[in-house]
């Protein structure tokens, strides 16, 4: 009889074993880190600003991040508010147990749609908890902000389209990037919602909260394609432009510097489009230094410098940075 320890493991689960050495590694000897699905820490879906935001439920909008993430957002514009909600959910612990498929028909086809039953991934906690987890204070105004973040977040449906965004955009007539005609049938995708139900025994700072992922959500955590996010960090940023670049930063352990054209994709900015002006460039450039400071000052950034790149009038600007902290590989951690 074959030993369990001999069996061989399938090429998923050899991916999926490296996918989680590769994040406790990237730890950093973080704090209760939070672990979310690798596009969500590299997409401009969500505004860098509190306010303002586009509630008209006819929004939608392609969010490009080159080489990491083409996602459309439609029902409404998210902003940092509902990004921080969701990193600490993400930071809790979640339960996973089977439920019956009422859909299932035993006489169709297999599909990861028509099966007899499917995983469901739920977090527990309390509202109280969640705020003392995006540090802020229990209290029933914040309590109230949650709730109303999470209608929100319940109105949008996220369309992730996998695959290498260089093959699934093109540049429209007027100089923008856009879907390729073909990418619906040609390549994987996903629609969904970020949380499925939630539940609440009341609206008590100690009731009851629980919080299901969305299909989209289930499937990365089904595969492990999470990165270790340090939210003590997220959270005691102050610079919405922090809040924003600061995900990318820390989900990249062996990266050193971001060009400025990145963070104005992370920011979902184009400072040379018409319209813009050298003071508004210079008034961007003072937010970006503003941000960078911001995560020194909070410890996610040991240091930072800013050169000057290209020439002419449309010089650019490289942010070099160290993080604060080291990975467990490089802290000797490896393995524990």
């Amino acid at each position: 009889m074959e030993s369990r320890s001999s069996k061989k493991l399938s090429n998923a689960d050899v991916r999926r074993i490296e996918r989680f050495k590769k994040t406790r590694r990237n730890r950093r000897g973080r704090k209760a880190p939070a672990r979310i699905p690798h596009r969500l820490t590299r997409t401009n879906a969500f505004a860098p600003t509190y306010r303002n935001l586009n509630t008209d439920s006819e929004f939608e909008r392609l969010y490009i991040v080159p080489k990491y993430s083409v996602i459309r957002v439609s029902g409404r514009e998210l902003g940092v508010g509902h990004r921080d909600i969701t990193t600490g959910v993400f930071r809790h612990d979640y339960i996973a147990y089977e439920v019956p498929n009422p859909q299932y028909d035993k006489n169709a086809a297999w599909s990861r749609a028509n099966q007899p039953s499917f995983q469901v991934f739920e977090v527990i906690t309390t509202w109280r908890k969640l705020l003392e987890a995006m540090h802020l204070t229990p209290h029933t105004h914040n309590l109230m902000t949650l709730f109303g973040y999470f209608e929100d977040i319940k109105k949008v449906v996220f369309t992730v389209f996998e695959g290498n965004p260089d093959m699934l955009l093109q540049r429209g007539s007027d100089g923008k990037m856009q879907l390729k005609p073909d990418v619906l049938e040609q390549y994987e995708g996903h629609m969904g919602n970020l949380f499925g139900d939630i539940r609440w025994s009341g609206l008590n700072l100690d009731s009851e909260l629980r919080i299901q992922y969305g299909s989209w959500v289930r499937e990365m955590l089904e595969k492990s394609a999470l990165v270790s996010h340090d939210a003590e960090v997220q959270f005691d940023l102050s610079s919405a432009f922090a809040k924003s670049i600061w995900p990318y930063i820390d989900s990249q352990p062996n990266y050193r510097w971001i060009d400025e054209d990145m963070i104005c994709h992370l920011l979902d900015r184009d400072i040379w489009a018409e319209g813009e002006t050298a003071q508004s460039r210079a008034d961007f450039r003072r937010y970006c230094r503003e941000a960078f400071e911001d995560m020194k000052a909070k410890f996610g950034l040991a240091d930072f410098s800013i050169s000057i790149t290209g020439s002419g009038r449309k010089k650019s600007r490289r942010y070099h940075y160290t993080h604060n902290k080291l990975r467990q590989m490089d802290l000797g951690l490896d393995g524990v």
